[in-house]
């Protein structure tokens, strides 16, 4: 009799172990918390997204704001992890142009625009950028209760969009226009030639040029592993968010994310983007989960703004997990303004961990 009740003990705290790890790994939020929050927004702020259910929020804050919000969100059980911009920096632009990404026309982001004034990414391959990003990621390792580091912007400039952003900024994108196609900065096609024996201009047809275009990919895989090793020495978790799928990625933006070594894989599965409906989030989802590292948990990122119908977001959610999502991470939604997605997201989500 004791031996029996002993296993149904042990099965019950099991089984409370394993729900509550689920629970809390399932529903993430991105959240670029304004430097004007008060303690009494970011209290108010963190009781919402507990009581909607939500356990893991991806912070974009200086290193004071993370720690204001791991002060709050520690007492309600909730994981911070800090959400770092990685290429696109115009704070080393700033300080260092020449670190800025160029084209295949030779034009430097110092010299002209790529679809907007924000964007200023650096060229990964440059070793004192490595150094810089690094440096900064390890002084937000060393915040006490951080949980992870987020990668976003882990690539170079959008070398094709998302067909159904082609009309906001007028261009159409049949194939890899000069312009639009980053990764030609002088340090990087030395290494090339270093390693090759030919400049990466005189390539006939780059975009396909599958060295070339395997050597742009790998810049970005290897600073992910460099980071990776840091990170793992604080013993934080590691993520990204990507484009939808690895081969898009690579595609898109020479961002090759399957072969990186991420704790969680946020894919941002915006389907208005790409002129496609609910269905098509649950098929990119099922195709991260076939190409990923096996370590890899997918997150299905989706964009609150596109649903406009009631109960679409539910939708969303569950063909995620039915396609083999570990999780789901929702972008837009700010936790001082009223609505009416909270409370769908905060039924869908008790339904789910119930």
């Amino acid at each position: 009799m004791k031996k029996y009740l002993f296993g149904i003990i042990f099965i019950f705290i099991f089984s409370c172990q394993k729900s509550d790890s689920v629970n809390k790994t399932s529903f993430w939020l991105w959240f670029t918390m304004p430097s004007n929050y008060s303690d009494a927004d970011i209290d108010i702020a963190i009781k919402k997204i507990k009581d909607t259910g939500i356990r893991n929020i991806l912070v974009n804050a200086d290193s004071t704001g993370l720690e204001k919000i791991i002060d709050k969100a520690s007492r309600y059980d909730i994981n911070i992890h800090a959400w770092f911009i990685t290429m696109n920096r115009r704070d080393l632009a700033k300080n260092h142009p020449q670190w800025l990404s160029v084209n295949r026309l030779g034009k430097s982001l110092n010299e002209q625009k790529a679809y907007v004034d924000y964007y200023k990414f650096l060229c990964p391959a440059i070793p004192e950028v490595r150094d810089s990003l690094k440096e900064k990621i390890k002084s937000l390792c060393k915040i006490k209760n951080l949980r992870g580091i987020h990668l976003d912007y882990v690539r170079y400039v959008d070398a094709i969009l998302p067909i159904g952003l082609w009309k906001k900024y007028d261009v159409v994108q049949d194939k890899v226009y000069p312009q639009f196609d980053y990764g030609y900065h002088p340090y990087i096609r030395s290494k090339y030639m270093k390693k090759y024996g030919i400049d990466p201009l005189n390539i006939d047809n780059p975009e396909f040029d599958k060295q070339w275009n395997t050597f742009r990919l790998e810049q970005v895989t290897e600073l992910v592993y460099q980071i990776d090793t840091l990170v793992k020495k604080y013993n934080k978790k590691l993520s990204a968010a990507v484009f939808p799928t690895p081969a898009m990625s690579s595609k898109m933006v020479y961002q090759d994310w399957g072969k990186w070594p991420l704790d969680f894989a946020f894919p941002m599965l915006y389907h208005n983007f790409y002129n496609a409906d609910i269905t098509w989030i649950g098929k990119m989802v099922k195709t991260d989960t076939e190409t990923a590292l096996p370590e890899t948990k997918i997150i299905a990122g989706i964009f609150a703004p596109s649903f406009k119908n009631p109960g679409d977001i539910t939708k969303a959610i569950n063909i995620s997990f039915k396609n083999g999502a570990s999780g789901v991470s929702i972008f837009g939604l700010n936790p001082l303004k009223d609505d009416p997605k909270w409370e769908e997201l905060r039924k869908i989500i008790k339904k789910r961990n119930n």
